[in-house]
């Protein structure tokens, strides 16, 4: 029996991890993703875990290669996934904080920035960066993208107030923009939290 679930994360790599694998532990097997959908099958209660990675510093040469990776040599099962944060010009995209591909179009990397990936339940932690050089390489591109995003909705917010200031719709609009820009400089902060950790770990091992 196949269910569909609408859903979209603001939290596209944590949030939408534990989503999913709180989804497997109901019994629900993830077997096809859409923008905005998720569709399942029945399985055994935690028979599967999930884990999302962020490949939208990539290029779509270099997500090919690391999705083949995955999946021929190490065996797991994977679903790409957008999450939209980003600038968008017909079917391109510009992505400032990106090293591999600063342009996306589509074809090519467009609507491409997360791998969903899917293994067997073993007991193990599913983590494909262990080492501090690998967290840092990891993390440091989702923080700059947390940080310009971050950057760019609070200019958008300064500039807003002063057209919003006497419309009630505008004003609402506002206060949502200032929230999402609020989560986003939390997960800035995150984000840069994590790599400075890393960092200083590294030194001391080194």
């Amino acid at each position: 029996m196949k269910k569909i679930v609408f859903k979209y994360f603001f939290d596209f790599l944590e949030g939408q991890e534990r989503w999913l694998n709180k989804m497997a532990k109901h019994g629900y097997r993830l077997v096809k993703v859409g923008k905005l959908t998720y569709e399942f099958e029945k399985c055994n209660p935690s028979e599967y875990i999930y884990c999302v990675e962020f490949v939208a510093d990539k290029s779509n040469s270099e997500i090919k290669k690391y999705k083949n990776f995955l999946e021929d040599d190490i065996g797991y099962k994977s679903f790409i996934k957008n999450i939209n944060i980003n600038w968008s010009f017909g079917k391109m995209k510009f992505r400032p904080w990106s090293n591999g591909g600063k342009i996306s179009t589509s074809p090519g990397s467009f609507n491409k920035e997360l791998l969903i990936l899917e293994k067997q339940n073993d007991g193990m932690d599913f983590n494909l960066h262990t080492s501090n050089d690998d967290l840092i390489k990891y993390l440091t591109p989702i923080r700059n993208m947390y940080l310009f995003t971050t950057i760019l909705l609070a200019i958008t917010t300064f500039i807003s107030k002063y057209k919003a200031s006497n419309h009630l719709l505008l004003n609402t609009l506002l206060w949502g923009l200032i929230l999402i820009t609020l989560f986003l400089g939390i997960q800035t902060i995150k984000y840069f939290n994590l790599v400075k950790k890393y960092k200083k770990d590294k030194k001391l091992y080194e």
